[in-house]
C-alpha cells in the first residue's frame, strides 16, 4: 500500500511537473507565434515588393527597348533630313546658277534695248529734220498725238513728197501759161508787124526771146524729169520708211513684252529665293528649339541618374537589412517547419491585399494603354509630316514647271528679237539700195540727212529757175509795154509775179526759221554728246579701277595658291617622311640593319619652291575717250567681269585645295597614328623582352653561383683526393719530402698537371709495389682510370659552362649596345619630330594669316561686285524709262501684295498651330504629373528588386571566383611541392653519390693502411677574382638596362602626350557626333511630344477603361494613402485560424487569390461543362507563372520573344 501511495504521489508530482512544462511550452509557442506572425508579415511585404519590382523591371526594360528603337528611327530620320538638306543646297546652287544666267541674259537684253533706244533717238532726229523742212500746223498735231516716231516720220515724208510734187506741178503749169501768153502776145505783134512793116528790130528781139524761152522750156523739162525721178525715189523711201515704222513698232512692243516678262521672271526668282531663305530660317529655328529641348531633356536625364544613384544607395541599405533578415530567417528556419501549415492558412487572408495589388497592376496596364495611344498619336504625326513633305515636293515640282515655262517664254522672246533684228537689217539694206545718183555714206541716218539736203537743193534750183522765168517775164513786159493791146495782160502777169514774190519771201522766211531750229538741234546734240562722253569717261575710269583691282586680286590669289600648294606639299612630304621614318625604325627594331633608314635632306621643305608657274595678268584696258562705240565699251566691261569671275574661281579652287589637303592630312595622320601605335607595341614588346632577358640573366647568375658552389665543392673533394693520393704515394714509396715540393708545384702549375703528376706517381708507386701487392694492382688501375675519366668529364662540363656563360654575356652586351643605339636613334627621331611639329605650327599660323588675307580679299571682291552691281543698276535705271516697265512693276506689286497676304495667312495658321501645341504640351505636362507619382514608386520598387538580384548575383560570382582562385592556388601549391620534392630527391641522390664515392675512397685507402686527414693548404684565389669580374660586368649591364628603362619611359611619356593630343581630337570629333546624335534625339523627342500632346486629348473619350477614369478622378496621393491604410489594417488584424479541416479546392482558390489569379470558370464566356479542361489550363498557367517567378532568365527570354514578335508584326504592317 505504501508503495502504491508513493507511486500515486510520484505520479501526481510528475503530472504537476508535466503541466508546468506544458504551460511553459504554451507560452513559448505563443511567443514564437507572435514572432512568426511578424516575420510572415515582413516576408509578405518583401514578396510583394519583389513582385512589384520585377514587374517594374520588365516594364522599364520594354520602355528602354522602345526608346532605343525610337532613337534608331530618329537617327535614320536625321540622316534623311541631312540628305534632304544637301539636296536643298544643291537645288539652291542650281537656282543661283540659273539666276546668274538670267542676269547675263538680262544684261544682253538691256544692251539690245539700249541699241534700240539709240535707234529711236536717230529716228527722232530724222523726224526733227523732216519737221524743220515742212513746218506746218499738221506737224505739231502729229507730234502731239500718241503716234509712234516711225509712223510720224512716214507721214511727214509722205507729206514732204506731196508738197514737193505740188510745187513741181505748179512750176510746170506756170511755165506753160507764160509760154502761151507769150505766144498769144507774139501773134498780135506779128499782125502789127504786118501792118507796121517798119518793126523789123522788134521781130528780131522776139525771136531772141523765143529762143530763150525754148531754152528755158528745155531746162524745165529736164528739171521736171529730175523731179519725177526724185518723187519716185521719195515714194520708194516712204514705202521703206513705212515698213521700218511697222518693224520698229513691232520691236518696241516685243521689247516691252520681253522687259515685262524678264521683270516678272526676276521677281518670281527673287520671291523663290526669299521663300527658300525663309524656309531655311524656319528650319534653323526649329533646329535651335530642338537643341534647347534636347538640353532640357539631358538635364532631366541627369536628375534621373542622380535619383537612380540615390535609389542604389537606399538599395544597398536595404540589402544590408535584407542580409540581417536572412540571418534571422536562418535562425528561425527550424521553427518555420512547425508553423508552415498555419502559414498556409494565414496566406488565404492575404488575398484581399493581393486583390488590391491586382487593382494597382490594372492601373499600370491602363497606363501602358495610354502609352500605346501616345505612340499611335506619334505615328499619326509622322504621317502628317510625310504629307507635308509630299506637299513640299509638289510645290517644288510646280516651281520647276513655272521655271520651264519661263525659260520657254525667254526662248520665244529671243526668237522675236532675232526676227526684229532681221527686219531692221532688211530695212538698212533697203536704205543702202537707194541711189540718187550721188555718193552717200553707208550710215542710214547720214544717208537720210543727205537725201533731205538733196531735196532742199532741188527746191532751191526750182526757186532759181522760177526767178529766171520771172526775169524773162519782166523782159517781155518791157518789150510788150510799147504794145498797147497787151497792156492789160501785162498787168495780170505783174500781179501774179507779185504773188510769186510773196510766196518766195515766205519760203525764204521758212528757210531761215528751219536753219535756226537746226542750229538749236545741233547744239542740243552737242550737249547730249558731251554728257554722254563724260559718263563714258567715268565708266571707263571705273572699268580701269575694276581691271586693276581684279588683276591685283588674281595676282594675290595666285601667290596665295602657290604658297598654299608649297606648304601643303611640304606638310604631306613631312608626314610621309615621318611615316616612312617610323616604319623604317620599326623595321630596324625587327632587323639589325641600319642602312634602310631614310635620311631627310635639308631641302625637304624647299623642294617645290621652284615649281612656280608664270602668272597670266589681266590684259590692260586701253579705253579711248574719243571712242563712241558702245559695243567696245561693253566688251571691256565684259572683260572686267570675266576677270572678277576668274578671281572667284581661283578662290573656289583655293577652298577646294584646302579641303583636299585637310582630307589628305587626316589620312596621313591616321597612318602616322597607326605607325606610332605599332611602334609603341614594339617598344612594349622589346621592353617585355628586356625584362625577360633580365629575368633570364638573373636565373643564369643564380645557376652560375650554384655551379660555382658545386665546382668549389668538387675542387675541395679533388684536393682531398689529391692529398690522400699524395699521402698514399709517400707512404708507399717511403719518401717524406714529397708533400712540400708538390704543394709548391700545385701553386705554380694548374690542377690538371698536378693530378697527372699524382697519377704518374701513383702508377710508379704501384709498379714499385707490384712485388708486394700483386693482387691489388688491377683494382688500383681501374680506380685510377675511373678517376681520370671523371676528371675529364668534369673538365669538359666546366669548359662548356664557361663557354655558355661567355656566349650569353656577349649576346647580352651586343643586345644592350643595339638597344642603346636604338634609343639614341629614337631620341634623335623624337627631336626631329618636335622640330617638325614646331615648323608645322608655324606653317599653320602662316596659313591662318593667309586665310585672313583671303577673307579680306574676298570682302574687297564683294565690294567690287557691289560697285559693278551699282553700275549695272545705273544702266538699268537709265533703261527703265519706258512706260511698259512701270505697268509691269505695278502688276508685280499686286502679285507681291497677294503673296504677302498669303504669307500673313500662313503666319496666322502657324500661330494657331503653335497655340494648339502649347495647349497640348500643358495637357501633356498635367498627364505626366499624374503619372509621375505612380511611376516613381514603381521605379523605387523596381530599383530595389534589381539591386537585390544584382547583389545576389555578384555574391555568387565572387564565390565562384574565390573557389576558382582557391583551386588554382591548390594546384600551384601541389606543383611547387612536387618540384621541391624532385629537387630534394636529386640533391639527396647527388649527396648520396658523393658520400658513397668518399666512403669508397676511404675504404680503398684503409685497405692500404692510410688515414684521411683534412688538408686546406690548396690555394683557390683565382675563382674569387673571376667572380668579382662577373659581378662588375653584371652590375654595369644592370645600370645600362636601368638607363634604357628610364629613356624608354621618357619616350613612352612623350608618346602618351601625343596620344593624348590625338585622343583629344578624337574626343572632339566624338563630341560633334554626339551633339549631332543628341540633336537627332531632340528632334525625335519633340516629334514624340507633339504626338503625345495630340493623343492626350483622346484620353477622356467614352471608350476608355474604368481604371483610366479613376486615374483622372482620383489624385495619386489619395491612392497611396488608401494602399498604406489597407496595409496597416491588415497588419493589425493578423490572426491564425486553428481550423485545419478545409477542402483542397478552397485552398487552391485562396492560393490563386493570393497570387491575384482568377480561374477561367469565373468568366461568363466559358461554360460550366468545360470545368475540368479549364482547371487543367489554369493549373498549367499557374505552374508556368511560378516557374517564371523563380527563374529570371526565362522571363527575359519571354520578354525578348514578345518584343521580337511585335517588332516583326509592326514591320509587316
Amino acid at each position: 500500500m505504501l508503495e502504491a501511495e508513493d507511486k500515486l504521489a510520484w505520479l501526481g508530482n510528475r503530472f504537476l511537473e508535466v503541466e508546468q512544462e506544458r504551460d511553459s511550452l504554451q507560452l513559448k509557442i505563443e511567443h514564437l507565434e507572435d514572432s512568426s506572425e511578424m516575420l510572415i508579415a515582413d516576408l509578405e511585404e518583401s514578396h510583394k515588393r519583389i513582385s512589384e519590382l520585377s514587374a517594374e523591371v520588365v516594364a522599364i526594360k520594354a520602355e528602354k527597348d522602345f526608346f532605343s528603337q525610337s532613337l534608331e528611327k530618329l537617327r535614320f530620320e536625321f540622316l534623311g533630313l541631312s540628305e534632304k538638306v544637301v539636296q536643298d543646297e544643291f537645288v539652291r546652287d542650281k537656282l543661283r546658277m540659273d539666276l546668274s544666267e538670267l542676269r547675263d541674259k538680262f544684261a544682253e537684253k538691256t544692251e539690245e534695248s539700249r541699241h534700240y533706244h539709240e535707234m529711236d533717238t536717230e529716228v527722232h532726229k530724222l523726224l526733227n529734220l523732216v519737221q524743220n523742212t515742212l513746218q506746218d500746223s499738221t506737224n505739231s498735231e502729229i507730234s502731239s498725238g500718241g503716234i509712234s516716231a516711225v509712223l510720224c516720220l512716214g507721214k511727214m515724208l509722205k507729206k514732204l513728197l506731196d508738197d514737193y510734187g505740188t510745187l513741181l506741178y505748179k512750176s510746170t503749169e506756170g511755165n506753160f501759161a507764160e509760154r502761151d501768153i507769150q505766144l498769144e502776145d507774139i501773134k498780135p505783134s506779128k499782125d502789127a508787124s504786118k501792118s507796121d512793116t517798119g518793126a523789123y528790130e522788134k521781130e528780131m528781139e522776139l525771136n531772141s526771146l523765143n529762143n530763150e524761152l525754148d531754152h528755158a522750156h528745155n531746162n524745165l523739162a529736164l528739171a521736171q524729169q529730175e523731179c519725177d525721178e526724185a518723187v519716185e525715189k521719195a515714194q520708194s523711201l516712204m514705202m521703206e520708211i513705212e515698213t521700218l515704222h511697222a518693224q520698229i513698232s513691232k520691236l518696241q512692243e516685243s521689247d516691252a513684252e520681253q522687259m515685262q516678262k524678264k521683270e516678272m521672271e526676276l521677281n518670281s526668282l527673287n520671291n523663290e529665293l526669299d521663300h527658300a531663305r525663309n524656309n531655311l530660317a524656319l528650319v534653323e529655328q526649329e533646329r535651335d528649339e530642338a537643341v534647347e529641348k534636347a538640353q532640357s531633356l539631358m538635364m532631366e536625364i541627369e536628375t534621373l541618374h542622380a535619383q537612380i544613384s540615390k535609389l542604389q544607395e537606399s538599395d544597398a541599405e536595404q540589402m544590408q537589412k535584407y542580409q540581417s533578415l536572412v540571418l534571422e530567417l536562418e535562425s528561425v528556419g527550424k521553427q518555420r517547419d512547425n508553423l508552415q501549415e498555419r502559414l498556409n492558412q494565414e496566406e488565404q487572408k492575404c488575398a484581399s491585399l493581393r486583390e488590391k495589388l491586382n487593382v494597382a497592376v490594372r492601373k499600370g496596364k491602363g497606363l501602358v494603354q495610354h502609352r500605346d495611344s501616345l505612340k499611335q498619336t506619334m505615328e499619326e504625326m509622322n504621317v502628317v509630316i510625310e504629307k507635308l513633305k509630299s506637299e513640299r515636293k509638289q510645290h517644288i515640282e510646280s516651281l520647276e514647271t513655272e521655271k520651264s515655262s519661263l525659260m520657254d517664254r525667254l526662248a520665244e522672246n529671243e526668237k522675236s528679237l532675232h526676227e526684229t533684228n532681221q527686219y531692221l537689217s532688211g530695212l538698212l539694206n533697203a536704205l543702202n539700195r537707194v541711189d540718187v545718183a550721188r555718193e552717200f555714206d553707208m550710215d542710214p541716218i547720214t544717208k537720210v540727212e543727205k537725201m533731205a539736203k538733196f531735196f532742199l537743193d532741188l527746191q532751191s534750183t526750182v526757186a532759181s529757175s522760177q526767178n529766171e522765168v520771172m526775169k524773162s517775164k519782166r523782159a517781155t513786159e518791157l518789150l510788150l509795154a510799147e504794145l498797147n493791146e497787151a497792156h492789160e495782160r501785162a498787168d495780170n502777169l505783174q500781179e501774179e509775179l507779185v504773188k510769186a514774190e510773196a510766196a518766195l519771201s515766205e519760203s525764204s522766211k521758212q528757210y531761215i526759221v528751219t536753219e535756226s531750229a537746226r542750229a538749236d538741234a545741233v547744239r542740243q546734240l552737242e550737249l547730249i554728246m558731251h554728257a554722254q562722253s563724260q559718263t563714258r569717261r567715268r565708266q571707263a575710269d571705273h572699268l580701269l579701277e575694276l581691271n586693276s583691282t581684279s588683276s591685283q586680286l588674281r595676282e594675290v590669289c595666285f601667290e596665295l595658291s602657290h604658297c598654299l600648294v608649297n606648304t601643303f606639299s611640304k606638310d604631306v612630304d613631312l608626314i610621309c617622311y615621318v611615316v616612312n621614318f617610323m616604319r623604317s625604325s620599326g623595321k630596324l627594331m625587327d632587323d639589325t640593319n641600319t642602312m634602310d633608314i631614310p635620311i631627310a635632306s635639308k631641302h625637304v621643305l624647299s623642294n617645290r619652291t621652284n615649281n612656280k608657274k608664270a602668272h597670266i595678268p589681266n590684259a590692260p584696258l586701253e579705253i579711248k575717250t574719243d571712242d563712241t562705240d558702245d559695243s567696245q565699251f561693253l566688251h571691256h566691261l565684259a572683260i572686267a567681269c570675266h576677270a572678277l569671275s576668274d578671281c572667284v574661281k581661283d578662290c573656289n579652287d583655293l577652298k577646294r585645295n584646302i579641303d583636299e589637303h585637310d582630307f589628305s592630312v587626316e589620312q596621313k595622320a591616321t597612318e602616322l597614328f597607326d605607325v606610332m601605335s605599332t611602334l609603341k607595341n614594339r617598344f612594349t614588346s622589346q621592353h617585355n623582352e628586356l625584362e625577360s632577358l633580365r629575368a633570364k640573366f638573373v636565373e643564369l647568375q643564380s645557376e652560375m653561383e650554384e655551379r660555382d658552389k658545386e665546382i668549389i665543392f668538387a675542387q675541395r673533394n679533388m684536393s682531398l683526393l689529391y692529398e690522400a693520393c699524395a699521402s698514399s704515394v709517400a707512404e708507399i714509396e717511403g719518401i717524406s719530402d714529397i708533400y712540400p715540393g708538390k704543394h709548391s708545384y700545385a701553386v705554380e702549375h694548374s690542377a690538371d698537371e698536378c693530378i697527372k703528376s699524382i697519377v704518374e706517381q701513383l702508377v710508379m708507386a704501384v709498379k714499385t709495389s707490384q712485388n708486394s701487392n700483386e693482387g691489388s694492382t688491377k683494382e688500383l688501375k681501374a680506380i685510377v682510370l675511373e678517376l681520370q675519366q671523371e676528371l675529364q668529364a668534369k673538365d669538359v662540363q666546366i669548359s662548356t659552362i664557361s663557354s655558355d656563360l661567355s656566349y650569353q654575356l656577349r649576346v647580352a652586351e651586343s643586345s644592350a649596345k643595339q638597344f642603346s643605339v636604338d634609343l639614341e636613334d629614337a631620341r634623335m627621331e623624337l627631336q626631329n619630330l618636335e622640330k617638325q611639329v614646331d615648323v608645322l605650327q608655324n606653317q599653320k599660323k602662316d596659313l591662318e594669316t593667309q586665310l585672313n588675307e583671303l577673307k579680306n580679299m574676298e570682302s574687297m571682291a564683294s565690294e567690287q561686285h557691289g560697285r559693278i552691281e551699282k553700275l549695272t543698276d545705273e544702266l538699268s535705271r537709265k533703261d527703265q524709262e519706258i512706260e511698259g516697265l512701270v505697268q509691269a512693276l505695278d502688276e508685280e506689286e499686286k502679285e507681291l501684295e497677294i503673296l504677302e497676304n498669303k504669307s500673313l495667312q500662313l503666319e496666322q495658321m502657324l500661330q494657331e498651330k503653335e497655340f494648339a501645341l502649347k495647349t497640348s504640351e500643358v495637357s501633356r505636362t498635367k498627364a505626366l504629373a499624374k503619372l509621375a507619382t505612380t511611376v516613381d514608386k514603381f521605379d523605387e520598387l523596381h530599383s530595389l528588386s534589381e539591386n537585390l538580384l544584382a547583389e545576389v548575383e555578384n555574391l555568387q560570382l565572387q564565390l565562384q571566383e574565390r573557389d576558382s582562385e582557391i583551386s588554382f592556388l591548390r594546384k600551384e601549391v601541389t606543383k611547387s611541392t612536387n618540384e621541391l620534392l624532385t629537387t630534394e630527391e636529386s640533391n639527396k641522390n647527388y649527396s648520396s653519390q658523393l658520400n658513397g664515392f668518399m666512403k669508397w675512397l676511404e675504404r680503398e685507402l684503409l685497405q692500404f693502411g692510410f688515414h684521411s686527414e683534412s688538408a686546406n693548404d690548396y690555394d683557390y684565389t683565382q675563382f674569387p677574382v673571376y667572380m668579382d669580374m662577373l659581378d662588375k660586368k653584371i652590375g654595369s649591364l644592370i645600370a645600362e638596362s636601368d638607363d634604357l628603362r628610364v629613356t624608354v619611359q621618357s619616350k613612352d611619356s612623350l608618346l602618351q602626350v601625343e596620344r593624348a593630343k590625338i585622343e583629344e581630337l578624337m574626343r572632339k570629333s566624338d563630341g560633334l557626333e554626339a551633339s549631332l546624335s543628341q540633336k537627332d534625339s531632340q528632334i525625335g523627342l519633340l516629334r514624340r511630344d507633339r504626338a503625345s500632346n495630340q493623343q492626350s486629348r483622346s484620353i477622356n473619350l467614352p471608350g476608355t477603361s474604368e481604371i483610366e477614369q479613376m486615374n483622372d478622378k482620383v489624385s495619386p496621393a489619395a491612392v497611396v494613402t488608401q494602399i498604406r491604410g489597407a496595409r496597416k489594417v491588415i497588419n493589425d488584424q493578423v490572426a491564425i485560424d486553428v481550423e485545419m479541416e478545409k477542402d483542397k479546392p478552397f485552398d487552391d482558390e485562396d492560393d490563386d487569390k493570393a497570387h491575384g489569379f482568377k480561374s477561367l470558370t469565373m468568366s461568363r464566356f466559358v461554360p460550366k461543362f468545360t470545368r475540368p479542361v479549364s482547371d487543367r489550363i489554369d493549373g498549367m498557367w499557374v505552374s508556368g507563372d511560378r516557374l517564371l517567378m523563380r527563374q529570371p532568365t526565362l522571363r527575359l527570354g519571354v520578354l525578348i520573344y514578345w518584343i521580337a514578335l511585335h517588332a516583326l508584326l509592326a514591320s509587316f504592317i
